[in-house]
């Protein structure tokens, strides 16, 4: 029995479930969207780790610059949580608050395992491809 065209992956239940996902899965297929949820993956993951050296190196710019980026990717992949804290860390570096950004950046790396967790269940967890190659931007 095949499954629906429409239906959100199964493995996806057991992570949580992001509706803006199961759009994208619907829009481009299975196999596509799983890419996609791969280079996801992979960006967010260098990100977050660029968050916590700048946050620890007291590198205000960076943080910003990453705290933006990372605002508009997790809020166009449905993570609002995310990206509403990433925009709370922008705004705190741009008015020089540097104890507040270190606060939300703790608070942003756990808010992004959970959505790295979430990502997983619908795609490439790592973000490779069946040949081992690092995804890269396909659309």
């Amino acid at each position: 029995m095949s499954a629906e065209p429409d239906s959100k992956p199964p493995s996806a239940e057991k992570a949580g479930s992001n509706p803006v996902f199961d759009n994208i899965v619907r829009a481009v297929g299975q196999e596509r969207a799983g890419r996609l949820f791969g280079d996801f993956t992979v960006d967010t993951k260098e990100r977050m780790e660029r968050i916590g050296d700048a946050t620890a190196s007291g590198d205000v710019a960076t943080l910003q610059k990453e705290a933006h980026d990372l605002r508009g990717t997790a809020g166009h992949f449905g993570f609002q949580d995310l990206s509403d804290l990433a925009g709370e860390i922008e705004t705190a570096c741009r008015n020089g608050d540097a104890a507040q950004a270190r606060d939300l950046a703790r608070r942003v790396q756990r808010a992004g395992e959970a959505a790295l967790e979430t990502a997983a269940a619908y795609g490439c967890p790592g973000g490779e491809d069946a040949d081992g190659t690092v995804a890269a931007s396909r659309i």
